[in-house]
């Protein structure tokens, strides 16, 4: 993984993991679903306390992005009040999916593959996640 995080969350053990966040296209406008191809999604998961923090310990590839990519911005209890402008990129990623180990930090990388005026783009997105234990405060 080369990009930095660019959001910080928390989540508990054993829990849906949801990530959000406002993506813009190179122009600065907002990205709409239409943006990019049906299967223009890549996720990895990287334990950054691990052995081989460099290496993916989950990878989807090719994932759809209907539904994770919005049609317009949101602002709902995801968005948690951060701003009235709202998000358009929502990822749930659920335990069946991978379980993330309690009291490990890990980088989820989300490459999302496009054309925006009339060119090939490439939108990364990466969250850091650090895992609270089961049966932490």
């Amino acid at each position: 993984m080369t990009t930095q995080p660019t959001r910080f969350q928390s989540v508990r053990e054993g829990e849906d993991l949801f990530l959000v966040e406002r993506g813009e296209r190179p122009d600065g406008t907002a990205m709409v679903v239409a943006d990019f191809g049906a299967n223009g999604m890549d996720v990895r998961v990287f334990d950054r306390t691990g052995a081989t923090p460099g290496t993916a310990v989950y990878t989807s590839l090719a994932a759809a992005v209907a539904g994770v990519v919005q049609a317009a911005l949101v602002v709902d209890g995801y968005w948690e009040g951060r701003d009235s402008t709202g998000y358009n990129f929502r990822l749930r990623i659920p335990p069946a999916s991978y379980r993330f180990t309690g009291g490990k930090i890990y980088d989820v990388e989300v490459k999302l593959t496009g054309t925006f005026a009339a060119s090939a783009w490439i939108k990364t997105l990466v969250f850091q996640v650090a895992v609270q234990p089961v049966g932490s405060p």
